[in-house]
């Protein structure tokens, strides 16, 4: 009996998939080891390397606005995807815990009362009951790594979402700066091309000048004022879109206000393109749920063959008219 139970463990470990490593991942998807525009990538390097690991520092390393920067904590604290991506690691980490519980013995106690009218025969009884469910083929504890690797995809889904966030912070930001200051452009091209035609008409009422010239002078101011209703509609479409990531209604922010773009620092980028590739919290995510699924599959294997459930229960008659008992 105990040769067959050997060989039966044998055969269920040896038909489980194991997790993905880097390594294998690389040699399956043929990762180059060398940038191909290593040479440009260090001429546009600052020189220097990112001084953090957290994506946040690095990029406000990069861009360094003090504004951005108020943005972009505001969306952290405040944006419901973002949010949601929280809960969502909150409940993986949740989901973990109750997984590994499920590994261990459990008990629990309970209190009943009788009562037939009778007060001689009524009774109070507490009860002891344990439960254990002994973890022959591995079912539970697949489940367990499972729950792991699914907690590993809620950080890099979290990871992720914190990159998009900013990214689409400092996009909007960005861009509202840049339509701003042709806003203002425009205004200056629009007041001097109205002169234009204000000297045109004056020139065309002397006999100076052929009326085709005042009408392309015309032309020319009523072109300006469409490129200017246009930049103001932009404008307007990308601040509610800024709006609505930090979940507020007005930006604290002063777009009209004279700015001048930082100089992004470029970092210098020592990672071999596989390290950077498994940097990326959305193919480290993948990479994780991929995993999970190896675990899953494997714990559905287990769940085919008998399980061994340890019960035991134990009673007390705490109180009667009779006296205590068993």
């Amino acid at each position: 009996m105990k040769k067959f139970i050997s060989v039966l463990v044998l055969f269920i470990a040896y038909g489980c998939a194991k997790p993905y490593t880097q390594t294998q991942l690389e040699e399956l998807n043929s990762i180059p080891m060398k940038f191909a525009n290593t040479e440009k990538l260090s001429a546009i390097s600052s020189g220097e390397t990112l001084p953090d690991d957290d994506t946040i520092l690095n990029f406000l390393y990069m861009f360094q606005d003090e504004e951005l920067k108020t943005a972009i904590d505001k969306a952290l604290a405040k944006n419901t995807d973002f949010l949601t991506l929280v809960s969502k690691l909150n409940q993986a980490r949740y989901e973990t815990k109750t997984a590994l519980s499920g590994m261990f013995p459990k008990a629990d106690a309970s209190l009943g009362y009788t009562y037939n009218g009778n007060t001689s025969q009524s009774s109070l009884n507490g009860n002891l009951n344990f439960s254990w469910e002994v973890d022959l083929f591995g079912k539970l504890n697949s489940n367990r790594l499972a729950s792991l690797e699914q907690l590993g995809y809620a950080e890099e889904s979290l990871a992720g979402g914190r990159v998009s966030l900013l990214t689409d912070v400092a996009n909007y930001y960005f861009t509202l700066r840049n339509t701003s200051n042709a806003i203002y452009i425009s205004k200056l091209t629009l007041l001097n091309l109205e002169n234009i035609l204000k000297t045109y008409e004056k020139k065309l009422s002397l006999g100076l000048i052929e009326d085709t010239e005042v009408t392309t002078a015309h032309m020319d101011v009523l072109n300006e004022k469409n490129n200017l209703a246009s930049l103001n509609n932009s404008l307007e479409e990308n601040k509610n879109a800024l709006l609505v990531l930090l979940d507020e209604k007005i930006i604290s922010v002063d777009i009209f206000a004279k700015y001048n773009m930082p100089e992004p620092k470029i970092p210098k980028l020592n990672d071999m393109p596989a390290s950077a590739l498994f940097n990326r919290p959305d193919v480290l995510g993948a990479v994780h749920s991929l995993n999970q699924e190896i675990y899953r599959r494997n714990g559905a294997k287990a769940s085919l063959f008998p399980s061994l459930n340890i019960n035991g229960s134990i009673g007390q008659l705490l109180a009667s008219s009779t006296g205590v008992g068993d």
